[in-house]
């Protein structure tokens, strides 16, 4: 799956743009909590100091590397101007980041001391060496979570290309015993 990051498509970093978004179909593909996919889905907001305006985008993994590094190696570095500015990153992602992708975030957070990152996945990965690597980002700041119902319909509010009056909630159906057996998962993984 190729790269997908909006602006590299010379689409408009506006709000009232929806060329930057993602496909319903995608979201529904990689965000139900018991599908499993094969690529990974990183939805991301980026708000640096107290601004209340966030920088909101997406990006998948490609042939070379998982999401996690494209968003670190591409769309941070393509906007991070402000280094020295406190900066919040939110990432919704569609798997939990794995074990080489850990170490990788724990090194740009070492580079990038001011910023803080919040990663709610939709589902975990679930070998051992994946689930290391969770407790070394969490050792080091990192807030981990499972995504929540609020979390999926704001995800399809803001980052799903939707029709207006388009409803999420048959999508949903389901989804609560799921999240509930993810969110049990993770707490006896982080333990």
């Amino acid at each position: 799956m190729a790269l997908q990051l909006a602006e590299e498509k010379g689409q408009l970093d506006s709000d009232t743009s929806k060329g930057w978004r993602i496909k319903p179909e995608n979201f529904k593909k990689n965000y139900t909590p018991v599908e499993h996919p094969k690529g990974t889905f990183l939805l991301y907001e980026i708000r640096w100091g107290k601004s209340p305006k966030t920088w909101k985008k997406w990006c998948t993994n490609d042939d070379n590397h998982h999401a996690e590094i494209n968003f670190i190696e591409k769309a941070w570095q393509e906007k991070n101007c402000h280094r020295t500015m406190p900066c919040s990153v939110t990432w919704f992602l569609s798997w939990s980041p794995c074990e080489e992708c850990s170490w990788f975030i724990i090194e740009f957070l070492k580079k990038y001391p001011k910023v803080t990152l919040d990663i709610r996945a939709s589902r975990l990965y679930r070998d051992c060496e994946q689930q290391t690597g969770l407790k070394e980002l969490v050792k080091r700041g990192v807030n981990i979570s499972i995504m929540h119902m609020g979390d999926y319909n704001y995800c399809w509010r803001i980052f799903v290309d939707h029709q207006r009056n388009q409803d999420q909630d048959n999508h949903y159906m389901g989804f609560s015993r799921k999240i509930c057996d993810w969110n049990e998962k993770l707490h006896s993984i982080l333990e």
